[in-house]
């Protein structure tokens, strides 16, 4: 059913591409959120991914899934506007006033019966282990995020990155522990 509905989409049916991106865009949106850590920046690149995909759809072939390719141009362009932002950011010698990935505050994540204390356990967690995250390397980041959020192999990740498999298993190892590095002082404040 998939390789139908791409096919379609290759032939520029837009019907097939608006079904193509509703199956999609939930996943691709949560890989772009966490690898940006803000609502905004996330919803531009999984605009980006989704232009991209159209406009390339021709050169998909079909080694992986679609998913995974979608995920592969996700990580490249969000590793294309973090350089350029970190570029502008050198640059422009103002590092005071530069925005940074992961500014804005996220939307507190609350059940609509938790006890308020909880809520604010839970909601403190999840800054910090963002911030944890932001601290990470890239491809440490993009590899943990990939696998959580995105739900992929450990091969998925390495076709997406375009690393061996055992890369990926060491880029993850250090992700986790590097992680739990930074998290584990101020989670103990807890």
């Amino acid at each position: 059913m998939e390789e139908s509905l791409f096919e379609r989409m290759v032939r520029g049916d837009p019907a097939s591409f608006r079904e193509f991106y509703d199956r999609h865009a939930g996943a691709v949106f949560t890989v772009c959120y966490r690898l940006t850590g803000r609502r905004e920046d996330a919803e531009d690149l999984t605009q980006d991914v989704f232009l991209r995909a159209w406009s390339s759809a021709r050169e998909f072939r079909g080694e992986a899934g679609p998913a995974t390719w979608l995920y592969r141009i996700a990580v490249h362009r969000y590793l294309d506007v973090t350089r350029r932002k970190k570029m502008r950011k050198i640059l422009s010698l103002d590092f005071r006033g530069a925005p940074e990935i992961g500014d804005s505050k996220s939307e507190p994540i609350a059940a609509a019966r938790e006890e308020p204390s909880r809520i604010h356990e839970r909601n403190e967690v999840e800054r910090i282990l963002r911030r944890a995250m932001e601290d990470l390397p890239e491809r440490q980041k993009t590899a943990l995020v990939l696998q959580h959020d995105g739900g992929l192999s450990v091969e998925e990740i390495a076709e997406v990155l375009g690393l061996a498999t055992g890369s990926v298993e060491s880029l993850l190892h250090r992700a986790k522990k590097n992680l739990a590095a930074r998290a584990n002082p101020l989670l103990n404040f807890f």
